[in-house]
């Protein structure tokens, strides 16, 4: 096995694992897919502007594993075959949320979706 491969296990595993940092997230797709998965999740109060003042602000994302959700059969990609995860909500301790912008990381795997607040 090649190291990039045994990066992908390593971070499959840590992002996983629910009983150290993982989060369990309930992803639902624009097609009414879902899927339950784990994944390192942030959750931060405070910001500062460009003046360097402290200002009140709700920044949330989710580091999860692209292996579980293809398993799943959990639709991650657009025609293009680019990661697309344009209206999707992302459901974390009981909060849902949608997905504002997404980065993928092709060497481990990973994708990482900054969520922002859900307006029903």
């Amino acid at each position: 096995m090649g190291l990039v491969n045994q990066l992908k296990l390593d971070v499959a595993a840590i992002t996983g694992n629910t009983s150290e940092f993982g989060m369990t997230a309930v992803l639902t797709a624009p097609n009414a897919s879902t899927a339950t998965v784990s994944g390192i999740f942030t959750k931060h109060h405070i910001e500062f502007d460009e003046m360097g003042n402290q200002v009140n602000t709700r920044q949330a994302c989710i580091t999860i594993s692209e292996a579980p959700l293809l398993a799943l059969s959990y639709p991650t990609r657009n025609a293009d075959g680019e990661i697309d995860f344009s209206a999707h909500k992302v459901v974390i301790e009981s909060i849902t949320y949608v997905c504002d912008q997404w980065r993928e990381d092709n060497t481990a795997g990973t994708i990482l979706l900054i969520l922002g607040d859900f307006e029903s």
